[in-house]
């Protein structure tokens, strides 16, 4: 039996509604149903009956409950205490695995890693490099517990942080006309995007990059797939003649045949993080973002407005 059934079968018992419980578990409403199934199958009793007037705990639920809350805190007691007997025997305390993605949140991104690692030197950092197409999933899968991206991410399985702003400009072939200007309008920039962002980011994401008006009247666009997906738009972008809105904090190589103009009106993107769940290292890695971007010219904090 699993932790995480017994989990679960709390979360649930305190909802009582398979959608709101599945969404604090992060977790979709099969999952959490085969979940608490298999817990039911393990005990041989049935936990939750539902009927025409909700979810509702059976006796056997209610009077299991207490004993699955006293398991939970004993299994939380027990890695609390494994954590500072690792800490006393000069061992990492556990693993906190960053993605990045695409970028992270740009030159900010190994300075606020190096923070983390410095005020929490007893935790083993492990980073990884994913891409638009995989990243909420492997958060979701809890395959990494927190990502560094630009966003924005509405993803309502993840619990996101905004920590600062950067600015959005115009991905441009080095011989195209626009190259010439020194600043580009938005209004002559949007009616020529053709990019369109991957759709696993959300519509937020896809909004501030490629935005509604862009497709009025409806124009062909270009699905940039996720596995490279930055590197298919350079691309097309020095071969083809289109443009594409880009974040500052990603430089494009001068040998890409590309170069990033900025806008004459003020746009700015989410430099995030994302978590499944926030913790204590979550949150010390918020803070780190926040400080560094604080530190670093070319930002805006987040609490500074936009």
């Amino acid at each position: 039996m699993r932790l995480q059934y017994v989990q679960a079968f709390i979360t649930l018992a305190e909802e009582l509604n398979f959608r709101s419980a599945a969404a604090r578990l992060c977790l979709s409403q099969p999952a959490l149903t085969a979940q608490i199934h298999e817990l039911e199958r393990v005990l041989a009793v049935t936990l939750f009956e539902r009927n025409r007037h909700g979810t509702q705990l059976t006796a056997a639920g209610a009077m299991l409950l207490p004993l699955a809350e006293t398991a939970a805190a004993a299994w939380g007691d027990l890695i609390g205490a494994a954590a500072g007997a690792g800490v006393a025997g000069g061992r990492a305390r556990c693993r906190f695995r960053v993605g990045l993605v695409v970028g992270g949140i740009g030159p900010p991104t190994w300075p606020t890693l190096e923070r983390f690692q410095w005020t929490r030197p007893e935790i083993e950092l492990v980073v990884r490099q994913l891409g638009f197409h995989n990243a909420l999933d492997a958060l979701a899968d809890d395959l990494v517990d927190a990502l560094l991206l630009h966003g924005p991410t509405d993803d309502r399985h993840a619990q996101v942080v905004t920590v600062g702003f950067t600015r959005v400009g115009v991905l441009v072939g080095r011989r195209s006309p626009w190259a010439h200007n020194e600043t580009l309008d938005e209004e002559d920039i949007v009616p020529l995007l053709r990019y369109a962002p991957p759709a696993e980011m959300g519509r937020e994401f896809r909004e501030l990059w490629m935005p509604e008006r862009a497709l009025q009247p409806r124009r062909a666009t270009k699905d940039l797939p996720g596995h490279g997906g930055i590197s298919a738009m350079i691309r097309a972008t020095a071969l083809g003649g289109a443009v594409g809105f880009w974040p500052a904090h990603l430089t494009v190589p001068a040998s890409s045949g590309t170069l990033v103009r900025p806008l004459e009106q003020e746009r700015w993107a989410p430099l995030q993080v994302a978590v499944r769940r926030l913790g204590t290292e979550a949150e010390d890695l918020v803070e780190a973002a926040r400080r560094v971007i604080a530190e670093h010219p070319g930002r805006r904090l987040a609490d500074h407005g936009v």
